[in-house]
């Protein structure tokens, strides 16, 4: 696997991008838009994660386990 040497600054936006996801996402309070909680945020990590390592199946496989985070978290939610 080769790593970018730039790989701190993608770690570092993928979990502000997931700070601020987990912050703002009550998706039944509306303080997030239903389209940045369940597609753009997730697909941000992913791509960023990839960039980062130039692995695809490290990029999308952490982002597939926050989708799911997300997935529990709005069904958490709704209960």
């Amino acid at each position: 696997m080769r790593v970018s040497p730039d790989i701190e600054f993608y770690v570092a936006l993928s979990l502000v991008t997931l700070f601020l996801t987990m912050g703002l996402a009550n998706p039944e309070k509306g303080k997030v838009h239903k389209f940045a909680y369940w597609f753009a945020s997730p697909v941000l990590i992913s791509v960023l994660l990839w960039a980062g390592t130039n692995n695809w199946i490290m990029g999308f496989g952490i982002g597939a386990i926050f989708y799911g985070y997300l997935a529990a978290n709005y069904f958490r939610f709704r209960t």
